[in-house]
């Protein structure tokens, strides 16, 4: 994950997968140091234009695969970024998690988290609603629902598929319900 979160990466065939627990791949460095709409910060230590966006090398942080049960044929790693000379980036969100983990293993402790995933469904292709300015969504139900079963039982075909791929993916789901405020 990149620093806001979003999975950067490349596609690989799997009969390159030995071959990536070995060396690594090459990726860029630059999804060190871009925000959400995927523009990078001028000038950073780990990448920038004083560096000329390097390319890092991603190592598979296990040996395990992930498949994905809602993209047939596709799975997913995790991976750790290193520089091309071997040393770990620091400012990589998964060093600086690992980092944390130490410390708190340290003096005794775990890390345990959970999250509260929130979205909201709407009609609207996604097409559209950027054409658009975002500014004509039509919301998958008529009605603001909250914890209204009724409501969300409205959305039930993809929050039941949403749920079955979460828990075929290994991330146990607690529950899902409407939301109550913007």
């Amino acid at each position: 994950p990149n620093n806001s979160g979003r999975l950067i990466g490349k596609r690989i065939p799997i009969d390159r997968w030995a071959e990536i627990q070995n060396d690594g791949m090459l990726m860029p460095n630059f999804h060190l140091v871009t925000g959400i709409e995927n523009k990078a910060q001028a000038n950073m230590a780990v990448a920038g234009y004083a560096t000329g966006f390097k390319n890092g090398i991603l190592r598979p942080a296990d040996k395990q695969l992930r498949p994905l049960p809602f993209e047939e044929g596709s799975a997913l790693s995790m991976a750790d970024v290193f520089d091309s000379d071997g040393s770990i980036v620091p400012e990589a969100p998964r060093t600086i998690l690992n980092h944390q983990i130490e410390r708190l293993n340290q003096i005794g402790l775990f890390a345990k988290c959970a999250t509260e995933l929130e979205f909201y469904l709407y009609r609207n292709s996604y097409r559209d609603a950027y054409s658009e300015g975002y500014k004509t969504l039509e919301p998958f139900y008529h009605l603001h629902g909250d914890n209204d079963i009724l409501v969300s039982g409205f959305a039930e075909n993809f929050l039941s598929h949403l749920r079955k791929s979460m828990q075929d993916t290994g991330i146990p789901v607690y529950a899902t319900q409407g939301e109550g405020a913007p």
